[in-house]
This record gives C-alpha cells, structure tokens and sequence, in this order.
C-alpha cells in the first residue's frame, strides 16, 4: 500500500507521522524550517524536538516562543485562529518587513514587524509549582497558592490578605534593535 506520511515521513501508530528533517504538518506534506535553521535562530536547546513538532496541529508549550517559531503557530490555532501559510511566515518571521499575511496573531504578529511588538507570556514556575502566592499589604509575600493546571485547587487564605502576588516568565528574544 501506500504510505500515510509524505516526504519519507516514518508512520507510527495511530496515523502518527514521523517527519524527516525539514517536513512538517500531520503527513509531513509541507516545507518548514530545518534543525540546523533552529539552532540559527537560538533554539539549541529544543532544537531537535521543535523541529519535528513545528505545525503539527498540537499546541507544544515548549516551543511556543519567538526562537523557536511559535511552534508553527499551532498554539495560535487553539485559539480558534489558523495561520493560513506557517512555512512562509516562519521565513518571514522578524525579518524587519511587515508581512500583512503573516501580521496577525495566528502567524505570531509577523514577528513584530508590523509596529506593534508582542510576546509570549506564560506563569513562572520553580521546582515547587507554578508560582502564585498570597499577599498583604501589611506583610508582603504569604503562603504559596496550590495551583494545577492554572486552576486554584486549595488555599488556606489567612484574613489579612488582600491580594495575590503572581510571576510571569517573559520572552524578551523579540526585544532587539530595529534598523
């Protein structure tokens, strides 16, 4: 028979493509950027695992930032929005020239050529959890706030708290001087 994956693509149980370098999506059908071109963009570290994932129709957290493509916008398709060329915009991406196609968030703002600058924003997180903690006005920093999957699941709040402290994790590889 014929093989599911285009592209030399290795198919795997449930109708999962294995793509080789330089081949992307579902099948493997389409061009996108090569690990080498990861490594270029200052992905080294999840190079070879962005790589294969990049517009696979499953959103990677991990990938999910400039560097690393926006993980082929498939974050942005959970959302609802679905860059309609991810091959193209990840060339175009953070080029210096505003790309109309590739300008909305579904493309990740064309890198923000278009003259708004955006970025990937997550919540910190240590080697005890996300990092989300009571506070007073009157002492500053309480107790840790149990948070799993970005739900409050317990939390023993005392009666001088008046708020909650949170940190975020910012992606600044976008932040760079413009020509």
């Amino acid at each position: 028979g014929t093989n599911y994956c285009y592209n030399g693509g290795i198919c795997e149980a449930r109708y999962v493509c294995m793509c080789q370098n330089g081949f992307g999506g579902p099948r493997c059908a389409h061009r996108v950027p090569r690990l080498e071109e990861y490594k270029e963009f200052g992905c080294p570290e999840r190079a070879e695992v962005c790589a294969k994932r990049f517009d696979d129709g499953h959103c990677d957290e991990i990938c999910n930032r400039e560097s690393c493509l926006f993980d082929g916008f498939d974050c942005a398709k959970r959302e609802g929005a679905v860059c309609r060329h991810p091959s193209e915009c990840a060339y175009k991406y953070g080029d210096g020239k505003c790309d109309e196609e590739c300008a909305g968030p579904e493309c990740g703002y064309d890198g923000g050529d278009c003259e708004r600058l955006y970025t990937h924003v997550s919540l910190a997180e240590d080697m005890d959890g996300i990092m989300v903690y009571e506070w007073s006005t009157d002492t500053g920093q309480g107790n840790r706030i149990t948070v799993i999957d970005e739900e409050i699941v317990a939390s023993t709040v005392d009666m001088n708290v008046n708020g909650t402290m949170v940190f975020f994790d910012v992606d600044t590889t976008a932040c760079r001087m413009r020509r």
